[in-house]
């Protein structure tokens, strides 16, 4: 509930900003290329600390969640190009729909890759000087 929750209000600042840039007649892909830094940062800090509570330094979540993050760009881009290009959207319409189909891979790939819960290192026994 709670990854749904950041994801909603993350998605409702990222998409305020790019309706004013769209508004400001800016070019959706670069709309998106300038907002996207704004939520993957928001998305990190919240998610991480709130959603999925992994606490630590972090550093494989933070690697993981950055390789998401330009499959999630990339992704963006590609479709934001796709529905207003050639399938001539409405930018408005297109970045809801580009949303849309991030959110449900977000999720799974969030969730059971960025912040799984990482194995713990096993011991290895220690050999002393007369054991067997």
């Amino acid at each position: 509930m709670r990854f749904l929750l950041v994801g909603v209000a993350n998605n409702a600042v990222v998409y305020g900003l790019y309706s004013a840039l769209i508004y400001a007649r800016v070019d959706s892909l670069i709309a998106v290329t300038v907002t996207f830094p704004i939520g993957m940062v928001l998305s990190y800090t919240v998610q991480r600390f709130w959603s999925f509570r992994q606490k630590g330094v972090g550093a494989q979540s933070l690697v993981r969640f950055l390789i998401l993050s330009g499959i999630d760009y990339s992704l963006n881009a590609v479709l934001i190009w796709v529905f207003t290009r050639p399938a001539q959207l409405n930018p408005y319409v297109a970045q809801l729909l580009c949303i849309a189909l991030v959110a449900g891979v977000n999720f799974v790939l969030m969730r059971f890759w960025v912040y799984r819960a990482e194995a713990p290192i096993e011991s290895t026994p220690h050999l002393t000087v007369g054991s067997k």
